[in-house]
């Protein structure tokens, strides 16, 4: 997993209120997103952040965006700093130019510094059968019945949405999810990555 920092201490606190922030604005602006990746790995298994990751994911389906701009203004108005991330041409299941990331942080220092603690939502698009996202220069994707409708999960006496499928995603990302390992990589073991 990418990044400088771990999941521990100030950076814990700061990742758990972070994520609580960005569901709330999230419950407002979209119809349904869900705990993605690690953050749905470690809640699920472990009931917490895990502690050797080093951001907090979530993702929403495109379609379920109510409006990117009003969605982004209240983030912004919340004052956190927002950076988006555009697809490039990786694939045509991905509409080039179309959001793919919206990367969230805490402001610091009247806004001049942003914090180390990264929130990244995953925008994932439906194709048929299929659900893909794209992560850097990788394509991945899932069937899109884990999608179909969502769940909840208790994490610090909040609900949090996860995918009503989620333990079969789980299975199709990482394989054996129930058994711990700590380092693991997107870009080489992630088993959802659209292979040549």
């Amino acid at each position: 997993m990418a990044g400088h920092i771990k999941l521990t201490g100030d950076y814990l606190r700061q990742a758990e209120a972070l994520l609580l922030q960005v569901v709330q604005i999230l419950q407002e602006n979209v119809n349904n997103y869900s705990l993605e990746g690690g953050t749905l790995l470690g809640i699920v298994r472990e009931g917490r952040l895990l502690p050797w990751d080093s951001d907090v994911d979530l993702s929403v389906m495109y379609e379920d965006i109510h409006d990117l701009d009003v969605l982004l203004k209240s983030l912004k108005e919340a004052g956190l700093r927002v950076r988006i991330r555009k697809n490039t041409n990786i694939d045509e299941r991905l509409p080039e130019g179309m959001p793919r990331i919206i990367k969230i942080r805490f402001k610091r220092f009247f806004g001049l510094l942003k914090s180390k603690v990264c929130l990244d939502v995953f925008i994932k698009y439906r194709v048929g059968e299929k659900v893909y996202w794209g992560v850097g220069d990788l394509m991945q994707s899932v069937p899109a019945y884990y999608y179909d409708n969502y769940d909840t999960i208790n994490f610090k006496g909040k609900k949090l949405s996860v995918p009503i499928e989620f333990k079969l995603y789980l299975d199709h990302k990482y394989g054996d999810w129930e058994t711990p390992v700590k380092k693991w990589s997107t870009f080489i073991d992630d088993l959802s990555i659209e292979k040549e």
